[in-house]
């Protein structure tokens, strides 16, 4: 998913439930529309930085990247055996 706004936390935790290979590049948080995303000791999703940090706790498989493009460029990935 290249910048899929609303969805992104979806296809990263659908990719994970069935263990398929999958790169998303987050871009908007959306903490106004995700008010119970949080981190583990209670403390909000609010920023760029913070979604990318919470998205990486999902699982420890998960490899982030920076991509050679302006603007937000940061790719989550998995990689699965074949």
């Amino acid at each position: 998913g290249l910048h899929p706004d609303e969805c992104t936390e979806d296809i990263l935790d659908v990719a994970l439930s069935y263990d398929k290979p999958f790169a998303i590049v987050p871009c908007c948080v959306f903490s106004g529309f995700f008010p119970l995303r949080s981190f583990p000791d209670g403390s909000p999703v609010r920023t760029y930085e913070e979604f990318l940090k919470y998205l990486m706790l999902k699982d420890d498989r998960l490899q982030q990247l920076d991509l050679p493009f302006e603007g937000r460029n940061t790719v989550i990935y998995l990689r699965t055996k074949a």
